[in-house]
């Protein structure tokens, strides 16, 4: 079976991502002056998977 993928699918998917982040951040239902101030609500096990500095993507989505 033969794919055809988007010639823009990256930036596509980015921009919706992007769109996606900007509801969540905005939301009451996440506590987002505590994850930018470093907290987090990851159970250890959860946070384990990938120790990246998401503050900066956040922080880098809300720029654009």
């Amino acid at each position: 079976m033969e794919q055809h993928i988007h010639p823009d699918y990256l930036q596509v998917n980015k921009a919706l991502w992007n769109e996606r982040t900007a509801h969540h951040v905005d939301s009451d239902f996440y506590d987002m002056p505590g994850f930018m101030a470093g907290n987090t609500s990851l159970k250890e096990i959860e946070g384990m998977a990938g120790k990246l500095p998401m503050v900066y993507a956040v922080k880098a989505v809300k720029k654009s």
